[in-house]
């Protein structure tokens, strides 16, 4: 017998929705499969993964419950993983870790109605589906994959991109006809101001999704009311939203200008640049290279050995012995072999620190973080957020300042507390290696701050959710060789990598793409930069010469992925000869 057209996967609470929506798929002629179809005394758990196994398109109903659900989550992650969910938002929710770059559709607003535009968008996509039909789409918004509705585009690509303006979305400051002084002048009516104010407390609490309710009810009715614009720019950067903070900052800043009796300060206006300068690409950013399978393919095979923290190396750098990793040279034995840590061992770490200046800067970032000025504590984790070179090097000071507040035996004060709520904000931004290389001392830190309330409890909760995605994943590192005579260095330093717990895929060939002059690392995203670093000192070690570090802005990878292109002149007449290169 032939299995359902659809399988819908939704959190008990919706029960009415799947209903209204079974019912509307049933009167397209589908064949739909939900739970109501159990027969009684069936096993409820056997007779669901028979259904969705069967289906042929799997369609989760995103919401609040949904999000919480350990079976829808892990019914979607089957759906996905064999080519079948078509997520669809019932709520404006942030959608679980994993699922935000998948494009969704929305019945946010969906009252039931069989004549429903945004109904009519999903049956229309599940015909495009199952039946391979291609009409054009319904006029009306969609979804970025966050649950938030966009003016209808699509997500394209690794980096997550928009094929559509974003217009739609900000119309809460479009400053319309008005005059530059009229659209720059604040509100004068005290509700409003008093209303931003409760918005900004909610938002120093760390409730980022009332908060933001709050500041877009506001600009509903004041459309260019700048502090409200310069508030809601850091929910949107603190919840990753980076697209519509991008197009609300570039906004904002043209309709400010210099100005300062625009509601924001000159202090202000800088950190808006800085913030728009980190969310924007350099012109001559490289293209993110596409993704590729992990392969055993090139080089040495792995080896079988358990990935382990660091251990403490003398000289501070990596050891120099053979391509294994493990340490031959003289005077060097495995003891002394600097490794990266992905958090599973139980030997103390040794950091690849940044240089001073920069550690510096970032421990003076995470200090305003955790300080008494509240509008400096939340800008500073906004900065710390929106800067993918700071994450990773931020998130073990910050969540070192936190524990030794939660240790300190005594309840943490208002500030206190919103800088432990500050940490868990910004390790929601790190990725899985930054999250495994600090695990230990998170979870200690997890465990302690749940008592803080409910709002640091449902950060922690996120947190908790990010840690448990992080486990067991492998940074990736594509090597890019110019000329075939580079193999045998990208063998040796694949063997490197392979020994330290990356995944490596096969070696591509790329010729005159490849730079002059020096080898480069190219980081993608927030990838962690310690390991950026880690892989240099391999190089250098290898004798590939100078190498420069480029971080790639536009993509934000889902895991930490690095390209090591290694320069067209290495191992090749004129150029260095290094030993790995025979």
């Amino acid at each position: 017998m032939a299995g359902p057209d659809i399988f819908i996967s939704y959190a008990r609470e919706d029960r009415a929705t799947a209903q209204s929506l079974a019912d509307a798929f049933a009167a397209a002629g589908r064949k739909v499969w939900w739970d109501r179809e159990l027969q009684g005394g069936a096993a409820f758990s056997t007779e669901i993964e028979k259904a969705l196994t069967a289906c042929r398109l799997a369609v989760v109903l995103w919401s609040r419950d949904a999000v919480a659900s350990d079976f829808v989550r892990d019914e979607a992650r089957r759906a996905m993983k064999a080519g079948k969910l078509l997520p669809v938002f019932i709520a404006n929710v942030e959608p679980p870790l994993g699922f935000g770059e998948t494009h969704a559709l929305s019945l946010v607003d969906w009252d039931g109605a069989p004549d429903s535009a945004d109904l009519a968008e999903v049956l229309r996509q599940v015909a495009e589906r199952l039946d391979g039909v291609d009409t054009p789409p319904v006029p009306g918004p969609r979804l970025d994959g966050t649950g938030r509705r966009r003016g209808g585009g699509a997500w394209i690509g690794g980096g997550a991109v928009l094929a559509a303006a974003v217009a739609g979305a900000l119309w809460y400051f479009a400053g319309g006809g008005e005059s530059e002084e009229s659209r720059c002048a604040p509100p004068s009516d005290a509700p409003v101001w008093a209303e931003l104010e409760q918005g900004y407390g909610l938002f120093v609490k760390g409730d980022l999704a009332t908060a933001r309710s709050t500041f877009n009810r506001i600009l509903s009715g004041e459309k260019a009311f700048a502090r409200a614009q310069f508030y809601l720019a850091q929910v949107l950067i603190q919840t990753r939203e980076n697209e519509i903070a991008r197009d609300l900052l570039a906004q904002v800043l043209r309709e400010v200008g210099t100005q300062t009796d625009c509601g924001v300060d000159a202090g202000e206006l800088r950190r808006m640049r800085d913030w728009l300068a980190n969310l924007q690409s350099a012109d001559d950013e490289p293209a993110p290279l596409p993704a590729r399978t992990p392969s055993v393919a090139e080089g040495p095979a792995p080896v079988e050995e358990p990935v382990v923290a660091p251990v403490p190396a003398p000289s501070g750098e990596i050891g120099t012995g053979s391509g294994s990793g493990t340490g031959s040279g003289a005077g060097t034995h495995p003891a002394e072999v600097f490794r990266p840590s992905f958090g599973l061992g139980d030997r103390p770490r040794t950091r690849i620190a940044p240089p001073a200046p920069k550690t510096q800067a970032l421990e003076a970032a995470v200090d305003a973080a955790f300080g008494a000025d509240k509008d400096r504590r939340i800008a500073a984790t906004t900065g710390l957020v929106v800067d993918a070179e700071a994450v990773s090097d931020a998130v073990p000071l910050a969540v070192t300042k936190a524990s030794r507040i939660e240790a300190s035996g005594t309840a943490p004060d208002r500030d206190e507390m919103s800088g432990v709520i500050n940490a868990l904000v910004l390790l929601q931004s790190a990725t899985p290696a930054t999250l495994n290389a600090n695990r230990r001392e998170i979870e200690a830190l997890l465990a302690r701050a749940r008592d803080n309330g409910g709002q640091t409890a449902a950060q922690a909760d996120k947190v908790a959710q990010a840690l448990r995605a992080a486990q067991g994943r492998k940074p990736l590192a594509y090597v890019q060789i110019a000329d075939e005579a580079q193999r045998p260095f990208a063998n040796a330093l694949t063997d490197k990598l392979r020994a330290a717990g990356y995944d490596v895929p096969a070696f591509e060939v790329v010729g005159s793409r490849a730079p002059s002059g020096s080898s480069e690392i190219r980081i993608q995203g927030r990838s962690d930069r310690e390991l950026a670093r880690w892989m240099t000192q391999a190089l250098e070690k290898l004798g590939a010469g100078e190498v420069k570090p480029r971080s790639l802005r536009k993509v934000n990878p889902a895991n930490d992925t690095f390209e090591i292109w290694l320069a067209r002149e290495l191992c090749l007449a004129g150029g260095p000869q290094p030993a790995a290169c025979r």
